[in-house]
């Protein structure tokens, strides 16, 4: 079964994507690159999480945009549209990806913060992660 840090061992100087924000380093590429698997997937799935839907060029529909429901009122129908959401995009978008757990800070609902903690799990390489995200 492969492992998470499989690509380490390969013994090469290679890279998965470039890290997003973009920045700027010395070498082959001149951007940051990200080398691990777990990196890459916490972006891939932060990017998912914050793009609104038609913010992306050539796909509109990519996005669960978390943002846009900042100003709603915080609730079980809230929650569960996101939650919804998160799940629709995951199964089009990162399909090999499990979702673990999506938690909702409910004490702060109060002052209009959305907090949040989706847990994801790749079970192929046996990698558990999480993303908090406060909006």
């Amino acid at each position: 079964m492969p492992t998470e840090d499989m690509f380490a061992r390969a013994g090469g100087n290679f890279s998965l994507a470039v890290a997003l924000p973009l920045g700027r380093a010395v070498g082959a590429g001149g951007y940051l690159e990200i080398a691990d698997i777990r990196s890459m997937l916490k972006q891939n799935v932060k990017m998912l999480l914050l793009t609104r839907p038609g913010e992306r060029m050539m796909d509109s529909e990519f996005g669960v945009g978390v943002q846009n429901y900042l100003f709603e009122n915080f609730n079980t129908g809230t929650y569960e549209a996101i939650r919804t959401k998160i799940y629709d995009q995951m199964t089009r978008y990162i399909p090999a990806v499990t979702i673990v757990n999506i938690e909702f800070d409910q004490s702060r609902q109060d002052e209009a913060i959305l907090k949040m903690r989706f847990t994801y799990a790749l079970p192929q390489i046996g990698l558990q992660d999480f993303l908090d995200i406060t909006i």
